[in-house]
């Protein structure tokens, strides 16, 4: 594939992880997520659910440890300035699409945080099936 490169650091089994570029204005793409991202994306959100629930909030400890996990841990998994291009991309995507629902008051200020730390932790395309399911699940909720 034109474009495309493999990563030969890190640990042995992403030693060959495709790195392809996407060729949009947003740069890098990584697929598929590592293994430590996507359990700590699931872990992250299962903690902020539970949290919510009981409480009606999501700690500031939770989000921002989830967005410095996530730019930490991509920039950790490929050294060169893509794992680090990646989590940010993914950061800004998702803290930007949030911040507008917060100004019109159709979401909170944890939920904005939170986004952006799955921004963080999945990278702007993958975020981008986080929204639409979580935007379904929302649905199904309030209709029962």
């Amino acid at each position: 594939m034109a474009g495309e490169r493999f990563i030969q650091s890190g640990p042995p089994e992403i030693q060959t992880l495709p790195l392809a570029y996407t060729g949009c204005s947003m740069g890098v793409h990584l697929d598929p997520l590592p293994a430590g991202a996507a359990a700590l994306l699931v872990a992250l959100v299962l903690v902020a659910a539970v949290l919510n629930a009981r409480t009606g909030r999501i700690p500031n400890w939770l989000t921002m440890g989830g967005v410095g996990a996530g730019v930490a841990l991509h920039a950790l998994l490929y050294p060169e300035v893509t794992g680090l291009a990646f989590s940010l991309e993914g950061l800004a995507v998702a803290f930007g699409v949030y911040v507008v629902l917060y100004a019109f008051r159709a979401m909170g200020a944890g939920a904005v945080k939170l986004m952006a730390a799955v921004g963080a932790l999945a990278g702007w395309e993958n975020w981008l099936g986080v929204l639409l399911a979580t935007t379904v699940v929302s649905v199904v909720i309030a209709l029962f």
